[in-house]
């Protein structure tokens, strides 16, 4: 089933599917941006939004390094309010990169034992 935000289940393991918007490199390494079109009023909406897109701009930013050999320093996301755009940028990304090649893994693993299974019948 499709989760919303460009995530479907697979079993118990969420897939994350998208587009970056913007991929560039900065002196201390890549720099993953990502623009929603969400709206935000105040920082308790802007943090729950972050918190919703965690995942997904980790993904983005792992697939980066992963594509380039360069590791990502920042990864931005921009939502827009009634003042303009709002910045914002990917609290502890190591943690969530690092939760994300987890996932990874044990989508790599599940698909293996799968694939081994069907050979197997």
């Amino acid at each position: 089933p499709h989760l919303g935000n460009g995530r479907r289940q697979i079993g118990e393991l969420d897939l994350v599917e998208g587009y970056v918007d913007l991929l560039y490199r900065s002196p201390s390494g890549l720099v993953v941006v990502d623009w929603k079109t969400d709206q935000v009023q105040d920082d308790a909406a802007v943090a729950a939004k972050v918190a919703r897109y965690r995942l997904q701009g980790a993904a983005y930013a792992a697939a980066g390094a992963a594509a380039t050999g360069v590791a990502v320093d920042r990864r931005g996301v921009g939502f827009r309010n009634d003042d303009g755009p709002v910045e914002v940028e990917l609290p502890d990304l190591a943690a969530a990169i690092a939760e994300v090649r987890a996932g990874t893994a044990e989508l790599a693993e599940a698909s293996a034992v799968s694939e081994a299974v069907v050979e197997f019948e």
